[in-house]
């Protein structure tokens, strides 16, 4: 009973986020920036920033909640963390490449931040994504090819155009950025994500 009425306050609640929400407080608007043509919500992270690891359970459960039309794509940055930041960056690729994200993303992460492994090159990488269920012939032949090359550049010019400055950092629609302490409720995020994906 209790979980319902809090259900029921939350989702009227949300129009009054929405309605209070303000450019300079709860987000900022990134000057030059040319937006996306369709929804998105961006997430710059890295494998390695405990923060990022820290709110990838709140923003999974937000994303389920999110309008179907607003995309959702994460970016890996290799700035954080020197070489390691850079294996990182392509591990992620490469998750990508194989359609196995919510498969080895979880154990890469837990693997980092609880159990401390070091990931040295990418024969640990390998390791990491055979025992979490992915052949090893796929990983090998994904690892160094043309569609994982071409998703590292893509990322690089993501980085390159909106230049995040620390992790994780939300953006939506290419050109708002989040200001995450304004918003710590999920509900909050939810409702300024949703606001910010309906303006151009």
């Amino acid at each position: 009973m209790k979980k319902g009425l809090f259900a029921l306050f939350m989702l009227l609640a949300l129009p009054l986020f929405a309605a209070d929400f303000q450019a300079g407080k709860d987000y900022q608007i990134i000057k030059g920036a040319s937006g996306t043509e369709r929804p998105e919500l961006l997430e710059f992270f890295s494998f390695l920033c405990p923060h990022c690891y820290a709110l990838e359970g709140t923003l999974d459960g937000v994303r389920s909640k999110l309008p179907a039309n607003i995309a959702f794509e994460k970016v890996h940055i290799e700035a954080l963390g020197g070489s390691t930041g850079k294996l990182m960056a392509r591990a992620w690729a490469i998750m990508e490449t194989l359609g196995v994200e919510a498969k080895v993303s979880p154990k890469i992460f837990d693997s980092v931040h609880r159990f401390k492994v070091r990931y040295r090159d990418l024969r640990d990488v390998r390791a990491a994504f055979v025992a979490a269920g992915v052949s090893g012939s796929d990983f090998d032949n994904a690892a160094r090819s043309f569609q994982v090359e071409s998703r590292l550049n893509q990322m690089r010019q993501r980085v390159e155009a909106l230049q995040p400055t620390a992790v994780p950092d939300l953006i939506v629609n290419g050109k708002y950025r989040i200001n995450r302490a304004a918003v710590p409720q999920p509900a909050q995020l939810q409702a300024l994500i949703e606001y910010l994906a309906t303006k151009k």
